[in-house]
């Protein structure tokens, strides 16, 4: 996702994060997060202010309601029920079709991925468990195969052969080649604008069967002062980044994480789906949330993530990818976690 430090664990580790049990931040607290100034001026985008596993778990219950979708790195669940979430609410949660559970990432070898899928799969029978790509050609990093070496013909499981059990999504989540393994070439045509790539994986996955979720980084392919904090924004608003949810997939994420806690991520997010959800009224456009950036070092709290879940949700986001941070980058600790899912969970 933005940040490149350890972003080939934090694939693995994203996901959704709304939970019950007590919790430490008040409502009035979360509404006044929404609406307070920690954030910026919803006028300009740089103004001046700003464990144990329950198997074949239990039915979906009537009111799991909520956004659109939830994204959560499988083994990210597991780590946040080892850190004190009940089984009981992650099973509420996570064990739905909302919940987009990601393996794979950063090139893992098919055999690797498959594995995963098929244990999170028994332990989230109704999750809709993912397959996450950083490229559609090999990995650049690890010269493992991407979407069309999986999905395309000759592949493992090309036209023809069943697809792994369990699974039900592919995400398409192109980076940078020095960082992630998305190939120099994928990266340069999305800064140019040309969605060749993008369009190629949304056919191989749609003539499986599956769902496409595509996620770039917000930096993906800048050069120069196009990227780095804060530019980046500005230029994903400029470049018109949001047409990319008009390309054909099932789910577009766009991944705002890193401006959480500073003066820029209110209008980012504000103006960012606005323009995804002109270009694609239909497509369910969500944001990223719940990173503990390193450029800038923003410290993530609960309310901070409490503050970012409710913008989302004010400014019509369809979903969140929800950056769970444990032992990587800044290691933010499970309680901050484990503490918004709590309230979350409350206030549903």
């Amino acid at each position: 996702m933005g940040a490149r430090l350890g972003r080939g664990l934090r694939s693995v580790l994203a996901g959704p994060l709304l939970f019950g049990a007590l919790t430490t931040v008040s409502l009035a607290e979360a509404s006044a997060l929404t609406a307070g100034t920690a954030e910026a001026s919803t006028t300009s985008l740089f103004g001046s202010t700003g464990t144990g596993y329950i198997s074949n778990a239990t039915t979906v219950p009537a009111n799991a309601m909520g956004p659109t979708y939830q994204i959560i790195g499988a083994s990210r669940a597991d780590s946040l029920v080892a850190g004190g979430l009940s089984q009981t609410v992650a099973n509420y949660y996570f064990n739905q079709p909302k919940a987009f559970m990601t393996n794979g990432a950063n090139g893992h070898s098919p055999h690797f991925t498959v594995a995963h899928i098929a244990e999170a799969h028994a332990r989230y029978p109704l999750a809709s468990q993912t397959w996450l790509f950083n490229s559609y050609g090999s990995n650049y990093l690890t010269k493992q195969p991407g979407i069309l070496g999986v999905f395309g013909h000759g592949g493992i499981y090309g036209p023809g052969r069943a697809n792994p059990r369990g699974l039900s999504m592919v995400q398409y989540d192109p980076e940078g080649q020095a960082s992630n393994g998305t190939p120099r070439a994928e990266c340069g045509a999305l800064e140019k604008g040309n969605l060749s790539y993008v369009k190629a994986a949304i056919a191989l996955v749609h003539a499986k069967g599956l769902r496409l979720l595509l996620t770039p980084s917000i930096d993906v392919g800048m050069v120069g002062n196009e990227g780095g904090f804060p530019n980046k924004y500005a230029t994903w608003l400029k470049q018109h980044r949001g047409l990319w949810s008009a390309a054909g997939e099932d789910y577009y994420s766009i991944q705002s994480q890193q401006a959480e806690g500073t003066p820029y991520f209110r209008s980012f997010v504000q103006q960012a789906i606005a323009q995804s959800r002109a270009a694609a009224p239909l497509v369910p456009v969500g944001i990223g949330i719940g990173i503990n950036p390193h450029s800038p070092p923003t410290v993530i709290t609960t309310s901070i993530l409490v503050g970012a879940y409710h913008t989302g949700i004010v400014n019509n986001a369809a979903g969140f990818w929800h950056n769970v941070e444990i032992g990587v980058n800044a290691n933010v600790p499970v309680s901050v976690y484990v503490n918004f899912l709590n309230h979350e969970y409350a206030i549903r």
